[in-house]
């Protein structure tokens, strides 16, 4: 509501809200480590590498996409759940919890967290008492009226198909080192379930020696273990590729990260007083190294492996925005925003209306405009280009019917294409757009600047072949008429 009423519904918002929640989510990381690492070294060292691996490009979509609020929200709100868990603060930790629970259905799950650390930290019965009613009420609210989610497979499938089960639990666990590969993803998530049954066992033989930091990253891990197994009993059938996408990674990177907290926190064994002080620099040591070397391959490798991903994202939204901005109902680009067409025009028309979203955002809110009047002109020769072609949408035959356009566009200041262009009539009034990015060879060979090859187009036209095209130059305030050389 707050990114319709203040931001025109342009997903700012939303965006800022994800990236937000996840800085908090590190936030509560960093807090729960910085206390057993005592070095300046090792703590700055370990956080800076958490904040790597919890905002690698793997997990971009959550960033980007508003939909994925509740994905990054969930485990914030669970991480500060079991911050304030662990240092008794019962009131606000339920507050915590029950944000969790109210974002999505798994954070119900948290409850059950905050009960076992009130249990292992040996904390009044009051507050075991209130996590376990916690647990039952929100449940009991839950079920209240529960309907199945359509699609979804019920909990007796996993049980009926043990190895699917496994497969895609463990694809989802490793899903923030797998680099987009669902074998290299299972083997990660394979490994960090095995780290974590060890952890956990370890704990149990020192029970009293480990901190209130150290139960609470356990119980952050625990979380997102019980999370992906939630998840897993749903969408078992969708196939273990489905795991691996960018809503999951950030569970993933929350599980990883908190696992190798865990382990740099774990209170082991006393030995001879030197020899236990060796031991804990050694391991602390020898869990950085590691966590070094693991985060930097993720990084990197994820950022090489999105960066053209996310390129082709963006211009996907920009086709799209193109065909709805000029009322072109073109079914393969509606595709790549949502696979329910009628979704999209009924949403349209109320965004349209309401002047929001890509409606209230250039180049697309210039719909209808007059170039020259509403839309300053530089002076002639600024830009080259031309319009190649239109081509009737699938669907339109007559002419004057909508079309899709192709050209290219070269700002003969900046050596850039332009941003966006322009489609007009013969009136020079606003009829279409076009963002889409096409490769041309004879451009760039004919300018002799290989980046030239950027400089084709492909949009869309409300009437057919336009009489004229603009591009946007000068951040979107001008518009230079595109004229052959």
């Amino acid at each position: 509501m707050a990114d319709l009423a203040w931001l025109h519904g342009r997903n700012t918002g939303l965006v800022i809200a994800n990236v937000t929640a996840q800085a908090l989510s590190w936030a509560g990381l960093c807090v729960l480590v910085r206390s057993r690492l005592h070095n300046p070294f090792d703590r700055v060292t370990a956080m800076a590498l958490a904040l790597a691996v919890l905002f690698s490009a793997a997990q971009a979509e959550n960033f980007i996409w508003g939909f994925q609020v509740q994905f990054v929200g969930v485990y914030a709100a669970s991480i500060w759940a079991c911050i304030f868990a662990m240092k008794r603060w019962i009131v606000p930790a339920c507050l915590m919890a029950m944000t969790a629970t109210l974002m999505m259905a798994n954070g119900l799950f948290i409850w059950l967290v905050l009960l076992g650390l009130a249990l292992v930290l040996k904390m009044k019965k009051g507050a075991a008492f209130t996590y376990a009613s916690g647990f039952f009420l929100s449940l009991g609210a839950y079920l209240f009226d529960f309907k199945s989610i359509e699609r979804h497979t019920s909990a007796s499938y996993g049980l009926m198909h043990p190895v699917d089960f496994v497969s895609y639990l463990l694809v989802y666990l490793g899903g923030a080192g797998g680099l987009g590969r669902p074998s290299l993803a299972m083997c990660v998530g394979g490994i960090a379930a095995v780290l974590f049954g060890v952890l956990t066992l370890q704990a149990v033989r020192n029970l009293d020696k480990q901190s209130p930091p150290f139960w609470a990253l356990w119980g952050v891990a625990a979380f997102v273990l019980i999370s992906a197994g939630i998840t897993t009993i749903g969408r078992v059938s969708f196939g273990v590729e489905q795991a691996l996408a960018g809503r999951y990674v950030t569970p993933s990177s929350i599980f990883l990260v908190s696992l190798s907290f865990a382990w740099l926190s774990l209170a082991r064994t006393s030995g001879p007083a030197g020899s236990t002080a060796r031991g804990k620099r050694i391991a602390t040591n020898g869990g950085l190294a590691l966590l070094l070397l693991g985060s930097l391959v993720l990084v990197f490798a994820n950022h090489v492996r999105n960066k053209a991903e996310m390129a082709g994202r963006h211009q996907r939204a920009d086709m799209s925005a193109d065909a709805i901005a000029a009322g072109v109902r073109d079914l393969r680009v509606y595709g790549m925003t949502y696979d329910n067409a009628e979704v999209i025009e009924k949403g349209v028309r109320w965004l349209k209306s309401a002047h929001l979203s890509i409606f209230s955002a250039r180049p697309w809110s210039l719909f209808g405009r007059t170039v020259g009047v509403d839309i300053p002109v530089a002076p002639e020769g600024r830009c080259a280009g031309r319009i190649d072609d239109a081509t009737p949408v699938a669907g339109h035959t007559n002419a004057g019917s909508p079309a899709r356009v192709t050209g290219w566009a070269w700002d003969m200041r900046t050596k850039r294409r332009p941003s966006h262009v322009l489609l007009v009539d013969p009136s020079n009034r606003v009829i279409g757009f076009a963002s889409e990015t096409v490769p041309r060879n004879d451009v760039a060979i004919a300018f002799r600047m290989p980046r030239a090859l950027t400089a084709g187009w492909a949009g869309y036209s409300a009437s057919g072949m336009p009489s004229a095209a603009y591009g946007l130059i000068d951040g979107e305030s001008l518009a230079c008429k595109l004229l052959s050389l």
